[in-house]
């Protein structure tokens, strides 16, 4: 037959030999995430040049964030660098009022629909509506403040 198998003594535990991960994307948040807490997952950016504000973008509530993002995007142009982060918050707060006024939909759904938990969510929907208010007008005035981009264009052929 064959020559017999080296027998290993078992290691005791909490001294297992360790294993090198390769990446932190391949293990995290599966394995002990203490040794990555320092490190940054890298994400690439959409195509069409939205802020990228969940990890998959196919789901329903991506859809919805694109479609507010690209209709923002289309109505006001190119927005500068600072003003990505806005727009990805502004996004984001559609897609939970869409998602609290479902929870509220559901709620009066039933035969005795709870009021304090429809309280809750009108008050919780109308702090969200003030915040996309601001945010929306603070995006205005940054895309009114910044170049429009064949304005940009004409100086950088003219040497301005």
């Amino acid at each position: 037959m064959g020559a017999p198998e080296a027998a290993t003594a078992p290691q005791p535990i909490g001294q297992e030999k360790r294993v090198s991960k390769v990446d932190a994307s391949e293990t995290w948040p599966y394995d002990d995430p203490l040794p990555y807490l320092g490190r940054r997952r890298t994400v690439n950016a959409l195509p069409t040049r939205i802020p990228r504000a969940f990890a998959n973008h196919r789901t329903p509530e991506g859809a919805a964030y694109r479609l507010y993002c690209q209709g923002k995007l289309a109505r006001l142009g190119p927005l500068p660098d600072d003003a990505r982060p806005l727009l990805r918050e502004a996004g984001r707060i559609t897609v939970e009022l869409d998602l609290l006024g479902r929870r509220r939909d559901a709620i009066r759904a039933f035969k005795k629909p709870r009021k304090l938990e429809l309280r809750q969510l009108g008050s919780e929907s109308r702090k969200l509506r003030v915040q996309l208010l601001m945010l929306e007008r603070r995006l205005d005035d940054m895309a009114a403040a910044s170049p429009a981009p064949h304005e940009a264009l004409a100086a950088q052929y003219r040497g301005t």
